[in-house]
Parts: C-alpha cells; sequence; structure tokens
C-alpha cells in the first residue's frame, strides 16, 4: 500500500442539505471512507467582480486519488455552485492502521 495514492478532497458548498446529499452518494458508492462537515466556515472572495462574503460549510473527504474524478463528477451533478471550489491534497503520512481502514473502505 503506497501512502502517496491517498488524499484529502476538500470541498465548500453553500448549505449541509447539500453536503450530507454529497456525502450519503459518495459513502454508499464507497468512493470515499468518510468525511467530515465542519459548519459556519466564513469565506471571503471576488466573484463577478464583486466582494462576497459568505457562510458555508467545508467538507473533508478521505479517499484514494484515482477516486477523485468520480467524486468531482458527482459533485458537479448535485452541487449549487457554478464553479465548486473541490481540491485534492496528498496525504504525506498517517497512521499504518487507519491507512489499512481507509484502504478496506473505498472500493
Amino acid at each position: 500500500m503506497k501512502q502517496e495514492e491517498y488524499v484529502q478532497i476538500e470541498w465548500l458548498c453553500g448549505s449541509l442539505k447539500e453536503a450530507r446529499e454529497v456525502v450519503t452518494k459518495l459513502l454508499g458508492k464507497r468512493l470515499i471512507a468518510c468525511a467530515n462537515l465542519i459548519q459556519g466556515v466564513e469565506s471571503h472572495y471576488v466573484w463577478q467582480g464583486k466582494l462576497e462574503c459568505s457562510e458555508e460549510v467545508q467538507v473533508l473527504m478521505k479517499t484514494h486519488a484515482r477516486c477523485f474524478d468520480p467524486i468531482q463528477k458527482l459533485i458537479h451533478e448535485v452541487c449549487e455552485y457554478e464553479v465548486p471550489p473541490i481540491l485534492m491534497i496528498p496525504i504525506a503520512k498517517a497512521n499504518p492502521a487507519y491507512l489499512a481502514w481507509l484502504s478496506a473502505s473505498i472500493s
């Protein structure tokens, strides 16, 4: 098991309902091992030339790098954002027992 193959995918969305819907679908398809939903993230950004501030939900998902494309596709199908922020962050080091669980949890 190569550790560098495992990643955390970070995504921001506009509602807890949307985050739960996506995470439930991804878990059902075994594309992610787990997800953390963090409410109350205050985001500041420029959108279409205007300074914006909004409350979002940050979703952190642990998975295998090969799952990124289908995860991103599903997010795009459900997400209300025109340009959803989806990042893939390599896991450089982790508890070996956790990685074994992660591996067993993903199809």
